[in-house]
């Protein structure tokens, strides 16, 4: 991996064993090592990889593509809807025949 061009504030996509999420980077040491704002306790070499941490689940951050930004944005409100649909039980049956006929259209326009 190449050194990330990066400076404090700049936008980056920090990966754990979660998924993707954007945040900012919130510092950059006089030796180079980048923290950032979704875990200031995590330190990331010039190159975007974890110094120490665990091999199994090695975080990273990269400088992100619009696509990228776009697709994680998508995932997290699709997560969120999920999520509030685990809570949803005072619907109508109307509602959740609407629901239903809605998720399962899904790629068929």
């Amino acid at each position: 991996m190449e050194k990330l061009d990066v400076k404090v504030g700049d936008t980056v996509i920090f990966r754990d064993e979660y998924g993707s999420s954007i945040t900012k980077v919130a510092k950059i040491t006089p030796t180079g090592i980048i923290r950032v704002e979704a875990n200031k306790y995590l330190q990331f070499n010039p190159n975007g990889r974890e110094r120490g941490g665990d091999t199994w689940n090695q975080h990273t951050i990269s400088i992100p593509t619009d696509e990228e930004i776009k697709a994680i944005k998508d995932r997290a409100i699709i997560k969120t809807v999920v999520n509030y649909m685990h809570k949803v039980n005072d619907i109508t049956i109307d509602q959740a025949k609407a629901i239903w006929n809605i998720l399962h259209s899904k790629g068929e326009e």
